[in-house]
């Protein structure tokens, strides 16, 4: 396996005061807008090109100048046989730093009392923090990942038309060509043997216009110094210096050659992800390749592309991650993030105290919590579900597709304002006996989340622990209700199912609503609607939403001839829903 960052920590770079980040071979960084999720990419630039500190300027990256930018990263799959690419002296010294295969590395740079700016390089013995030995940092640098920057479209002109090794552009071909230099090596090193002898100062087929400058310097320097000649020298590039200065040519027509400039974002941004995309293809065509130690890092792959395009980059991102490669990508699409890796998405989040925050991924959070009680959430977590998730501020979890369909339509209607701007994710959960474990989990990642649940809810409060000291007594009387009209023609409730309030949730949901009904039952529910409002869960207190806003079914006909009407205005709101002040105080609470 490739050496991949497992953890990546940031204190006082741009927007990131302490940041810490979790990442695996495929990450995507998914906010808002001015989160920071570049910033975290600059800074693994920062960490892995060992920047200097002319390229690298201290108070423009700074948040706090007093303070020194420290980038820490845990590099794991550090084997032996990498050591092997080391001087035998600097691999010698480094094996003291690499613990189970991991190595622990940090980059920091602060102003000296000089007024110069300066750049450390420290490694972890397990211990304590150890300055990199004289000598050892470019040695090591062998054994880091391969850095590739594919940065926004305002510098893709620039990275795409340098003819130098360094750029995004560069390094894509070079890896692309690694086949070819592989089965070329016999045919490249002839050729330019033959150069050499043409130009080396020592070649047996040195041309002779060489060696007639070389007499007209000699002849003047013996003026000077008898004892001093020269020969001019021009040294031969290796095969690898030739395919790191890659550059490409663009034709329109297949004739006319045309300046990147000249094309359009899309084109620009096709051509960047067509390298990509070739790049998988021909490491899946051929698996025996030799795999590149390699991150890839791209701000924004999806801009300037048609969905199906998308969807294609994203494809060829998962097959570079399965084959070794490190993805880590800053997206505002949910069309880059396939079903299986959502849940390895990082959200990041700002606010004015912390700066940039990244939360956990939804997989790590599952692992943390027991197997035996949230092993099913997995399957809620499909790709929908998770891209709404990452894209809001709160989640509101409710049961079916009925609130889907008409509350954001009737939050609009009653706030005068769009649903989508209270940045709410709004998710079905498919049965309510997943609403608390999903919401334990998004809880988990640090996210707000509430839920709104039919009265049938209540059966399961007690499996959930839902019911405390402050609303034992309530559930206990609505438990008793039940028992007391077990036997009601709109009930025909099993004795067994009422024997105390977790053998509830055995009673189908329908008769919740009937009991609803009951004029005995209405303060009883009431109080437990109040309760279980203080632990963020709303319950319907006449059964579900279709009996509050008036509708029998929860059929799409139905729902598209009552929005319409919400819509259209065509019966004042009051009219149009059953229990207008029901809907009014579950729009308040969602508010």
């Amino acid at each position: 396996m490739s050496v991949t960052i497992k953890e990546l920590e940031i204190k006082n770079f741009r927007s990131c005061k302490d940041t810490k980040v979790l990442m695996k071979n495929f990450t995507a960084l998914i906010g808002y807008n001015n989160a920071g999720k570049s910033n975290i990419i600059l800074a693994i630039k920062f960490l892995l090109e060992g920047l200097s500190a002319k390229t690298f300027n201290y108070y423009t990256n700074a948040n706090n100048h007093d303070d020194p930018i420290i980038v820490t990263a845990t590099l794991i799959n550090v084997k032996e046989e990498l050591l092997n690419l080391l001087e035998e002296d600097h691999a010698t010294k480094l094996r003291p730093f690499i613990i189970n295969e991991e190595l622990k590395i940090q980059r920091s740079t602060f102003i000296e009392s000089n007024g110069r700016q300066k750049i450390v390089v420290t490694l972890f013995n397990g211990n304590e923090w150890k300055p990199i030995q004289s000598g050892i940092e470019q040695s090591i640098i062998k054994i880091f990942p391969k850095f590739i920057h594919i940065e926004a479209m305002s510098d893709a002109q620039e990275d795409s038309t340098k003819n130098k090794s360094g750029t995004a552009i560069s390094k894509l071909l070079d890896l692309i060509s690694l086949e070819v230099q592989e089965n070329y090596q016999e045919q490249f090193s002839s050729s330019l043997a033959i150069v050499s002898e043409l130009l080396s100062h020592d070649g047996e087929q040195r041309i002779d216009a060489l060696s007639t400058v070389d007499a007209g310097i000699n002849h003047i320097l013996h003026n000077f110094f008898p004892d001093i000649s020269v020969k001019l020298h021009f040294p031969t590039p290796t095969i690898e210096d030739i395919f790191k200065n890659g550059t490409i040519k663009i034709f329109e027509n297949e004739t006319t050659e045309r300046d990147f400039s000249n094309f359009g974002h899309g084109s620009q941004r096709s051509i960047q992800m067509a390298l990509i995309r070739y790049l998988a293809d021909i490491q899946q065509s051929n698996p025996n390749l030799r795999r590149s130690n390699t991150i890839i890092c791209i701000d924004e792959p999806e801009l300037y592309l048609h969905p199906t395009t998308i969807e294609l980059v994203r494809d060829a991102l998962i097959t570079l991650g399965d084959f070794g490669y490190q993805i880590i990508f800053s997206t505002h699409s949910a069309s880059l993030l396939s079903a299986n890796h959502a849940v390895n998405a990082i959200q990041i989040y700002k606010n004015s105290e912390l700066g940039t925050q990244a939360r956990q991924p939804i997989s790590h959070i599952i692992n943390q919590i027991s197997q035996n009680r949230f092993a099913q959430l997995n399957d809620a977590f499909k790709l929908n579900n998770a891209s709404h998730i990452f894209f809001s501020d709160e989640v509101l979890l409710v049961e079916g597709k009925t609130e889907l369909r008409v509350l954001p339509n009737i939050y609009s209607k009653i706030k005068d304002r769009p649903f989508h701007l209270r940045k709410i994710a709004l998710i079905a959960v498919e049965g309510k006996h997943n609403l608390i474990p999903m919401q334990k989990v998004i809880q988990a990642l640090g996210i707000p989340v509430r839920i709104i649940a039919d009265l049938d809810f209540i059966g399961n409060c007690a499996f959930w622990e839902l019911i405390d000291k402050n609303n034992a007594k309530d559930f206990e009387d609505f438990r008793k209700l039940v028992q007391e009209y077990k036997d009601h023609p709109d009930l025909q409730i099993d004795l067994e199912h009422t024997i105390n309030c977790d053998t509830l949730r055995q009673i189908k949901a329908k008769k919740f609503n009937s009991i609803a009904l009951f004029p005995d039952a209405k303060l009883i529910i009431q109080n437990i609607h109040n309760s279980l409002k203080i632990k963020n869960i709303y319950i319907w207190k006449k059964g579900d939403i279709e009996s509050i806003y008036g509708f029998n079914s929860k059929k799409e006909q139905e729902w598209k001839q009552f929005n319409s009407a919400l819509i259209n205005n065509e019966t004042p709101l009051e009219s149009l829903i059953h229990d207008f002040e029901h809907l009014q105080d579950a729009i308040e609470w969602i508010n």
